[in-house]
């Protein structure tokens, strides 16, 4: 076991599910390496060739500054993603894998189109060309959402959809069009985002996504310590009415932690039902919630990785999973 070499291993078996397109297959994987909350409590990096490149961006956009080099990078990176759908299936004769996998192709194939798309909306707005940036923002707008409608079908139980890109390329693409929101169309920038919550220095660098019917944090999977007294969390948008918490809090335990909500982030009252260890879903019964929070009620430190922690704000959703 002391030689078991993991990335060597998997490129073996790369080549060996898809000897026709091997460099392809791999890119796929790298890309939907993510498999969500589950009760086993594993969890595996993703897009683990393509993170430094795209946060070396992100910080430098941050603080004002467009690197070209790595925008062509990342721009070569997503074209390279939206193919990959059709290399694999063209050139593959393992017809049942390709059957089996055949929704995550078509979503890798959606997120490719989406983050080409973003790079081309980020190279118009440092152009200051905002009428053609703004079709391109739109256009990432769309397939956004053809991402969500297409994802919506397969969610059920522990299945959360079908997606692709889910830690590094859809994070990305949508902090690129906050981004474009909040320098060039302001216009476009909606009245109120989803906030975090974020009372404990561990989680500082938590962020909110806001897909279809679902409001959240993003996945934290490393284990933090947060000490008594502190939590993490997120503040809805008015314009959504919650129905229901789901999460997957991992090594965390039902004893001293305080899944809580308020209407106005002053004064808290925590959920009739504490919920389970480890997963569970909860139903707000208070539709005028709008600020959602894990609580440390210890006198201990309290360890806790978040693989999900959402609430659902369309009834028929909830519906849906409560059967």
């Amino acid at each position: 076991m002391d030689r078991f070499d993991p990335e060597q291993s998997w490129h073996i078996a790369c080549e060996s599910l898809v000897p026709e397109a091997p460099d392809a297959f791999r890119l796929f994987c790298e890309h939907n390496a993510d498999i969500g909350p589950n009760t086993w409590m594993f969890f595996r990096n993703e897009s683990f060739h393509s993170s430094d490149l795209i946060n070396r961006f992100e910080q430098s956009l941050s603080a004002g500054k467009y690197l070209e080099k790595e925008a062509f990078d990342i721009t070569d990176l997503f074209l390279r993603v939206k193919e990959v759908p059709h290399t694999i299936e063209s050139a593959s004769t393992n017809k049942q894998l390709i059957k089996e996998i055949k929704p995550w192709l078509t979503q890798t194939g959606n997120v490719g189109a989406a983050g080409i798309a973003t790079m081309k909306m980020l190279n118009l707005a440092e152009q200051q060309d905002t009428e053609v940036c703004r079709k391109a923002y739109r256009e990432v707008k769309d397939v956004l959402n053809t991402i969500a409608v297409f994802s919506r079908p397969y969610s059920q139980g522990e299945q959360d959809g079908i997606r692709s890109g889910s830690q590094v390329l859809l994070p990305f693409i949508q902090k690129m069009l906050q981004h474009v929101e909040n320098t060039l169309l302001t216009d476009e920038r909606p009245k109120e985002l989803p906030e975090v919550l974020a009372g404990s220095k561990s989680f500082e660098e938590l962020s909110c996504y806001c897909e279809d019917d679902v409001v959240g944090l993003i996945p934290h999977f490393p284990l933090v310590t947060i000490a008594p007294g502190e939590y993490f969390g997120f503040r809805i948008e008015k314009s959504k009415q919650p129905v229901a918490l789901i999460y997957d809090l991992r090594k965390s335990k039902s004893k001293g932690r305080a899944l809580q909500g308020s209407v106005d982030g002053k004064v808290w009252f925590t959920f009739l039902k504490t919920g389970a260890d480890r997963m569970d879903t909860i139903p707000i019964q208070e539709p005028r919630v709008r600020y959602i929070r894990c609580l440390n009620q210890l006198q201990s430190d309290m360890s806790i990785g978040i693989g999900r922690f959402v609430v659902l704000t369309n009834s028929d959703t909830f519906s849906y999973k409560q059967e």
